[in-house]
């Protein structure tokens, strides 16, 4: 079971430099912080030990990248510019998800498959989004 109080401690204290290059990331690396600009995001999932990620300013082809970790169980989002959620399905480990920012998407579709998630925040998002899910 998710310690919640644990969770919250690591996507409040998300330190380090984001990593510029994966090819450059040791193996045993358990946690990174990605966006944009960083390279070979296509290495995320040989990275078994990778557990958590903080992803940040990231689009469409990048998020598809991250969501390509099956291995992570925690995932933290800040300024997603996604048009579409639903490569979340890939990620049938997820225990955690903190979303902040987020203005394309038009649904929640994808969050459904997420049958391990124990923790979700989701902040300030794009305002149709929330009318058209009520």
């Amino acid at each position: 079971m998710l310690d919640i109080d644990e969770t919250i401690q690591h996507f409040s204290v998300i330190t380090g430099d984001v990593a510029k290059e994966l090819a450059q990331v040791g193996d045993g690396v358990e946690r990174l912080k990605v966006d944009s600009k960083t390279k070979d995001l296509d290495r995320l999932p040989i990275f078994s030990r990778l557990s958590f990620v903080s992803a940040s300013n990231i689009g469409d082809q990048e998020f598809l990248q991250v969501c390509l970790a099956r291995q992570i169980s925690h995932l933290a989002l800040t300024n997603l510019a996604v048009s579409d959620f639903r490569p979340l399905r890939q990620l049938k480990n997820l225990q955690a998800l903190s979303i902040f920012h987020f203005t394309k998407a038009a649904s929640f579709d994808g969050f459904e498959a997420l049958t391990k998630l124990e923790y979700l925040t989701a902040r300030e998002f794009y305002k149709d989004l929330l009318f058209s899910t009520i």
